[in-house]
């Protein structure tokens, strides 16, 4: 499969710059964490520094989804480096495979997907023994809460 140059412009343009990714509230942990957060430095050389958050908090939930309680348990925040690996996509999709490495990790690996034509990240976890769970990630700014009032009609 080939790409335009115009798609890996894009690409690229999008690897330029600093990633702040979140999940949303998971029901299930996943990694002992019911949410977590990627931060990540503008690629460089095919690395990015920063830290991957997994907060263990249980939340309650409101009809949209959104956290109305949680516990306040401290959230685990983890120094990480993300590696673009060489690896081709197997099902053909242009995704862009990163390995994420820290002191931390023992029996256990995460790695974050970029889908550039879905505007689509990823991350999937790996427990040895015990499975594999995918977690979407979104825009950190898109899951903030924001407190400005509605203004009724």
């Amino acid at each position: 499969m080939t790409t335009s140059n115009q798609d890996t412009q894009a690409t690229s343009g999008k690897r330029a710059h600093e990633l702040d990714l979140a999940s949303m509230y998971l029901s299930s942990a996943v990694a002992g964490a019911h949410s977590i957060g990627v931060q990540l430095t503008a690629e460089r050389e095919g690395h990015r520094e920063g830290a991957l958050s997994l907060d263990p908090n249980h939340c309650g939930l409101n009809p949209w989804g959104d956290r109305t309680w949680c516990s306040q348990l401290a959230v685990r925040a983890l120094q990480v480096t993300a590696t673009r690996m060489r690896t081709l996509d197997p099902s053909g999709h242009g995704r862009v495979h990163y390995r994420l490495t820290s002191e931390e990790f023992v029996y256990e690996s995460f790695n974050l997907i970029e889908h550039p034509r879905a505007s689509l990240w990823y991350l999937v976890y790996t427990r040895e023994p015990g499975g594999a769970w995918v977690v979407p990630l979104f825009e950190g700014k898109l899951l903030e809460v924001d407190t400005t009032p509605l203004a009724l009609p």
